[in-house]
């Protein structure tokens, strides 16, 4: 059998599809890295990667192998971790987390998962740039609207109320104001289109703010602003809006113990909210 260093290594190459971005990551010195996985592929009989002067492919082989070596340290990981939550959970999560996303409530929800499960270090990214779960090697993100890539596994966890909103003092003004979908917005608004567009819901928010728009928004975004005066809810005649929410993850399978654990915490404590 192979070296387990070289499966490592092989794995993070293919991964970083860069032989420089891997050996940083593994903090060794880049003709290291590459020694490494020559050895394992003389060790196969088989080349894994495909080198060009810019930039590093996968063969089909290497696929191949990748996958299996992906499914056996997961399942050597997972045991691991059930021995080790004997005496309580420990390591890191890395989770991704939407802009739009209460921290008020996001704070709450991480602070009670680490008072459960103190031996348990949480990595959070707060930004709307789509992660590759896999590739960026992020365990679990929270997502409304869309659960994100083919190929991953999305738990629909709630639905999030809708409502469409607008500032008071737009009535006061009298003018009509457009009406912006941040869930939809392509430019348009029915055949008119929009003077400012975005699929940002906290943008979309300021703008009702400002008087600029009626906006479709979470109810949860806008309770401060409807409390304080700031937002009034506009009752639709016919139509009711609401939004999936979900938690998105790569694998049901060979998931170490402090994410399930993460999942089932955050699975229960947003459904309780709702």
């Amino acid at each position: 059998m192979s070296d387990l260093t070289q499966i490592q290594t092989f794995m993070e190459v293919a991964r970083a599809r860069s032989f420089s971005a891997a050996a940083e990551r593994l903090d060794l010195p880049r003709s290291t890295v590459a020694a490494r996985v020559r050895a394992l592929e003389a060790r196969l009989g088989t080349r894994l990667l495909q080198r060009t002067t810019r930039v590093v492919t996968v063969t089909e082989d290497g696929e191949r192998y990748l996958r299996a070596c992906e499914q056996a340290l997961g399942a050597l990981g997972e045991v691991e971790d059930e021995l080790r939550s004997q005496e309580g959970l420990s390591g890191l999560v890395r989770l991704s987390v939407p802009v739009d996303f209460p921290m008020d409530a996001l704070t709450g929800l991480l602070t009670g998962f680490r008072r459960a499960h103190p031996g348990v270090r949480l990595w959070v990214d707060v930004s709307d740039e789509p992660v590759n779960l896999v590739e960026d090697r992020y365990d679990l993100a929270l997502r409304g609207r869309d659960p994100g890539m083919p190929g991953l596994v999305a738990r629909r966890i709630g639905i999030e109320a809708l409502g469409l909103y607008e500032a008071p003092t737009a009535l006061a003004q009298g003018a009509a104001r457009p009406l912006l979908d941040p869930l939809e917005a392509a430019g348009e608004a029915g055949s008119e289109p929009l003077p400012i567009a975005t699929r940002s819901l906290a943008l979309a928010r300021q703008l009702a703010l400002d008087g600029e728009v009626r906006a479709i928004l979470p109810d949860a975004l806008c309770a401060r602003d409807v409390a304080a005066g700031r937002l009034r809810r506009v009752e639709p005649d016919a139509e009711r809006y609401d939004m999936g929410v979900f938690l998105v993850f790569p694998s049901r399978q060979h998931l170490p113990a402090r994410v399930r654990a993460l999942i089932d915490f955050l699975a229960e404590a947003l459904a309780k909210a709702r």
